[in-house]
């Protein structure tokens, strides 16, 4: 596995970070808005980018994403709550994936 991001995904993952924060400023999360804009920041360096500098940036995003959809639950009904609800489901799988991802490269890289 290469431990490098390409140009590519460089370019899918802002995107996904940009829509992101769309949804932090509209919930009013400042600490999920930090996280995107720090791994934004990562992303736009100039050189080569390691998966293993990336990866517990996005973790952060998504952990603090699950703490967005905890409160939206809390103050949520209907709809909207159960939306918040597969949001926070989502969130939890992915920072938990990207766990998976830390190790197994810190592991690859131990090698």
């Amino acid at each position: 596995m290469t431990e490098r991001v390409s140009s590519t995904g460089r370019a899918a993952l802002r995107e996904s970070l940009l829509q992101f924060s769309a949804f932090a400023d509209a919930l009013e999360s400042r600490a999920m808005r930090e996280a995107i804009d720090a791994c934004i920041t990562v992303l736009d360096a100039p050189g080569p980018l390691d998966r293993r500098l990336l990866a517990p940036w996005l973790k952060v995003v998504h952990e603090r994403a699950a703490d967005v959809f905890r409160r939206g639950i809390r103050e949520t009904t209907g709809t909207l709550r159960a939306q918040m609800m597969h949001g926070l489901k989502q969130a939890e799988e992915d920072a938990i994936w990207m766990q998976q991802a830390i190790d197994a490269l810190s592991r690859d890289n131990a090698n």
